[in-house]
């Protein structure tokens, strides 16, 4: 569990009212939240059309190297 201040909410863009369901008391630091599961329910807004997500279609997998891909062009095992 990653713990952040409860200062550092806003960083995961999520409304104010959700800070109560992350919140955690740490004996020695006093009340933090949980940055990873905030993070991803954070990510999980963003990615709510992922019943018509398709990897073959992605724009976004066009930059950075990436690749589209299907079932058809994967390759199983490392390199």
């Amino acid at each position: 569990m990653d713990l952040a201040a409860l200062e550092y909410f806003s960083y995961v863009d999520l409304p104010p009212h959700y800070m109560d369901s992350f919140k955690s008391y740490d004996p020695v630091g006093g009340e933090h939240f949980n940055a990873f599961a905030a993070g991803l329910i954070q990510q999980t807004r963003e990615w709510d059309d992922t019943k018509e997500w398709n990897p073959e279609l992605d724009v976004h997998f066009k930059s950075d190297g990436y690749v589209n891909c299907s079932l058809g062009t994967l390759q199983t095992g490392k390199p």
